[in-house]
């Protein structure tokens, strides 16, 4: 075989594979096609005709359109909701504060008021001890302006409460001070404790008589006699 021949015999076989090799990709190019588009309905969520390039699937996907998020065991989209718990997180604290005012309240309103008996003796048992202790502002703060004036007319160069600093009220404060009252009588805004009433440790009277006026709504000592 000549030169010439085995060129030519070269040549045919080259455009024979050429050809070969164009009849196999055409027949492959649309299912490659088909696969490309079935890729892009899955990552998008959209829907594209068969035989669709992927350029018109991506044509059809709108602005903002967002693949839906999945979970993982299921497949279908993530949704959160508030559980009952955490909606009423929030509310607890008013309503632990609410209830804490109320069992407040309820236990004023329970608590048992002291009768005019008690504000009355405690009165007694302030005044002594403020003398005992030579307070004479706290001690001429429970007496009325009338015992006030009787303080200081006394001396009448010494105020009430340099008069009781100094000099006491001539009584034994420590003694009234642990006394009991045993009774009271009141008559509108006056009272008096009578000596056999105020009962000193051991069992005996404590010998003297108490007069008390109210003065603001407080018990206020006006003689002790």
């Amino acid at each position: 075989m000549s030169l010439r021949d085995r060129l030519a015999l070269s040549g045919l076989r080259d455009r024979l594979e050429g050809l070969r090799l164009r009849d196999r990709l055409t027949r492959s190019g649309p299912r490659d096609r088909r696969a490309g588009s079935g890729l892009r309905d899955r990552c998008t969520g959209t829907r594209v005709r068969e035989g669709a390039t992927p350029r018109e699937g991506l044509a059809r996907l709108r602005p903002g359109d967002r693949p839906a998020p999945v979970t993982p065991r299921s497949g279908a989209p993530a949704t959160m909701s508030a559980r009952p718990v955490d909606r009423a997180w929030p509310a607890l604290p008013l309503s632990a504060l609410g209830v804490a005012t109320l069992v407040a309240l309820v236990g004023v309103a329970a608590a048992p008021q002291p009768s005019e008996t008690d504000r009355i003796a405690d009165t007694v048992k302030d005044f002594a001890a403020a003398v005992q202790e030579q307070r004479g502002e706290d001690a001429c703060a429970l007496l009325t302006p009338a015992g006030r004036q009787a303080v200081t007319a006394r001396l009448g160069t010494l105020g009430c409460a340099a008069t009781i600093r100094s000099f006491g009220f001539g009584i034994d404060p420590g003694v009234l001070r642990v006394a009991r009252v045993a009774g009271v009588q009141i008559v509108g805004d006056r009272a008096t404790i009578p000596r056999a009433q105020l009962i000193v440790p051991g069992g005996k009277p404590f010998g003297r008589t108490i007069a008390l006026e109210r003065v603001d709504g407080e018990w206020r000592i006006a003689t002790v006699t």
